[in-house]
């Protein structure tokens, strides 16, 4: 099983957190290197829990972002909002022998997707946000989109700081039925047919950056989705639920 999209929440959230500094405090270096573990529960039935390690390499300059398979490039960047627009890679959501019930659904494919992100802070401790990704390589044309706000606790150049979060999650039809989606001619007595429409999930989230020593850095993410009805009618899937965990340990050069 292979992790989603889920890069581009983590290269807003280091951006915002990671690498901010004290008025007229020494900017952090552009570049960090380290190493994240990944962990996504999977609500795919009997597919187990994913849990990964990649090393990473990070860029971060006045405008352009770059985190592994995610590109960020701001446009504009106000003193209370910027915008901007990203790509990122989309790894396949599930193969098919991942565990019985996608047995003959056949791979997904991994893909790219493109789209903006808006963000508004209305205040220094919330912040309103908003991003759209589209699914550009033809794989399945869907859409989806955030919209969120959080509260951070403490400031970034703390030794501890973080934030949490609340927001949804909007799923057009065609990013539902790619992942949850069982076509009638793939369907078996176990697997009955399921064409969904598109979906809303609500989510929580936590962020913590601890500053460890010097220019090392602990960055941990939590995201813990409700799925929605459309989501847990589907024969693919066992859990209501979605967590996601993310932990890196990030060298800032």
């Amino acid at each position: 099983m292979k992790f989603s999209a889920y890069i581009s929440i983590l290269g807003i959230s280091l951006s915002t957190l990671l690498f901010a500094q004290p008025p007229q405090g020494k900017p952090p270096g552009p570049w960090s290197q380290g190493v994240f573990v990944l962990f996504d529960s999977q609500p795919y039935k009997d597919s187990g829990s994913n849990v990964d390690v990649y090393p990473t390499i990070s860029y971060r300059g006045e405008k352009l972002q770059w985190d592994g398979p995610s590109l960020q490039y701001n446009l504009v960047k106000k003193e209370k909002w910027d915008f901007g627009i990203h790509s990122v890679v989309q790894f396949a959501p599930y193969e098919e022998d991942d565990s019985s019930i996608l047995e003959g659904m056949g791979d997904r494919s991994d893909t790219l997707l493109a789209g903006f992100d808006w963000r508004y802070k209305p205040t220094p401790t919330w912040t309103i946000l908003a991003s759209v990704d589209a699914e550009i390589f033809g794989a399945y044309d869907g859409l989806q989109a955030t919209f969120g706000t959080n509260y951070a606790i403490g400031k970034p150049w703390n030794r501890f700081s973080g934030r949490l979060g609340t927001g949804l999650l909007l799923q057009d039809q065609n990013w539902t039925q790619y992942f949850v989606g069982v076509p009638a001619e793939k369907a078996t007595a176990d697997r009955p047919a399921h064409d969904p429409s598109e979906s809303f999930h609500p989510y929580l989230s936590a962020q913590l950056l601890v500053h460890i020593y010097g220019d090392w850095s602990w960055f941990t993410l939590l995201r813990y989705e409700f799925l929605d009805g459309t989501w847990r009618d589907s024969p693919l899937i066992g859990d209501d639920y979605r967590l996601f965990t993310f932990s890196s340990i990030i060298y800032s050069f």
